[in-house]
């Protein structure tokens, strides 16, 4: 005889399946105890039900022989000796699980003080902003799951934190700051020059005028998503003070004019600034990154040492109108992109400043499928572009695609590309590579 399977298992039936059971109506004649030696293994692909049932009487027999001579145990898909009610019966669908607990009070909290001084915890799961502009002097926690809306639509409201603001959503409870009634009735996230911190953690920033804009302070978001309407800025940064520092990890921002904007990073006002960007997808924006302004200006203003910094690191700056930009009066920001894809954007660079600050480039990165070339405006040093992986190109092809003026320096001089990489890099891009703020977003609701 073949002995009982050793796996203890437990299943639970509805009264009605155990009341109604009984033969099934093709049982064969059959014994129900079978030789297990006359089981001859045909394989999962020849796993079968047969007739026969897993219910005798109100008796359940998973684990071991049917009823009819079949089988209920976790061999039979193997041998293909499955009673016909083996699934239904033995292998029941797992009962879904619970939806997580509201963190936050189901009730609606109306903002209407222009200035909140004390410390303040929003934890009602609706909270609306009815004024222009929330300006929050203390500390402000704000709990898992509640949504912030701006409701005022003649300005849109934004929240200034002059104090501090701590908004931790979960992975299944973010916080969500969007429009209210109106679409343009959400203007963001603001510093200024006396804000202590911001702390975002799974956070959604839907539609904002302006998602971040920093002048003081510091701010780290991690897990967090900003997703435009095809205008405005995810992240702004101009600092108003030295020392204001902005870090970004597993960030997503798409659909924006610009999704990553700063001035005068490392001016006077702001030495010592450092804007620091990990894991970002940075996708569908009319300009991926861009420092400084747009004026076109090939004179010869004073050159100052670098103050400031701007890093980006295994990142996807992809499928943007210009991937990367540097405006004619942004020589005080050292900017560097390492281990980076810049995917099928239009432009690539456009570098615009008299001199481009040491130590600055774009490498180790895969830089493909884009459709335009470099752009060099104004008299600059040397831009570099060292030991990326350019697909197909050579040095020649990438020049061929390259532009510049202001300066009758032939384009080979201007530009610094190292050795070009035959192979891909590897760990190039967000790691990992399906970051929380990708998947919340690819889910359609976080």
């Amino acid at each position: 005889m073949r002995p009982a399977s050793s796996t203890s298992l437990t299943f639970t039936l509805v009264a009605t399946l155990a009341a109604g059971a009984g033969c099934d109506p093709h049982e064969t004649t059959a014994t129900d105890e079978v030789d297990a030696g006359e089981r001859g293994p045909g394989g999962k692909a020849d796993a079968q039900q047969v007739p026969g049932s897993c219910i005798k009487g109100d008796k359940l027999l998973c684990g071991g022989q049917g009823h009819g001579g079949c089988w209920c145990d976790e061999l039979c898909a193997s041998y293909g000796d499955c009673c016909a009610d083996f699934a239904p019966v033995c292998e029941p669908e797992p009962e879904p699980e619970p939806e997580p607990e509201p963190l936050c009070k189901p009730e609606i909290l109306e903002v209407t003080e222009l200035v909140i001084s004390d410390d303040t915890v929003w934890d009602h799961c609706e909270v609306h902003l009815m004024r222009e502009k929330t300006i929050v002097d203390g500390a402000l926690t704000i709990m898992p799951g509640v949504h912030v809306f701006g409701q005022n639509a003649a300005t849109p409201s934004s929240l200034l934190i002059r104090g501090s603001l701590t908004a931790h959503g979960t992975e299944d409870q973010p916080i969500v700051f969007q429009p209210g009634e109106e679409r343009a009735s959400w203007g963001g996230l603001r510093t200024g020059a006396y804000t202590d911190h911001v702390s975002l953690e799974y956070v959604e920033l839907v539609e904002p005028e302006t998602g971040i804009k920093v002048s003081g302070g510091s701010v780290t978001a991690r897990h967090v998503v900003m997703r435009g309407y095809g205008n405005g800025t995810g992240l702004s940064v101009s600092p108003t003070r030295p020392e204001v520092s902005v870090e970004l990890d597993d960030v997503l921002i798409r659909d924006f004019g610009t999704g990553i904007w700063g001035w005068r990073i490392g001016h006077v006002h702001g030495a010592g600034s450092r804007v620091t960007v990990r894991n970002a997808i940075i996708e569908d924006n009319a300009r991926g990154v861009f420092l400084g302004t747009d004026y076109e200006y090939c004179g010869n203003p004073e050159v100052k040492k670098p103050r400031g910094y701007l890093t980006i690191e295994h990142s996807n700056i992809v499928d943007n109108g210009l991937a990367f930009g540097v405006g004619y009066d942004e020589r005080w920001t050292k900017y560097q992109i390492e281990r980076s894809n810049l995917l099928d954007n239009g432009d690539i660079a456009l570098i615009q400043p008299y001199e481009v600050p040491a130590a600055s480039w774009i490498r180790d990165s895969n830089i493909v499928g884009n459709e335009g070339g470099l752009e060099a405006w104004g008299k600059i040093s040397t831009a570099s572009f060292p030991y990326n992986h350019w697909g197909e190109l050579s040095k020649a092809d990438i020049l061929a695609r390259s532009s510049g003026s202001c300066s009758s320096a032939p384009l080979e001089d201007r530009f610094s590309f190292g050795e070009l990489r035959t192979e891909p890099v590897a760990d190039a891009g967000p790691q990992p590579e399906q970051p929380w703020a990708a998947i919340c977003e690819l889910a359609g609701s976080c």
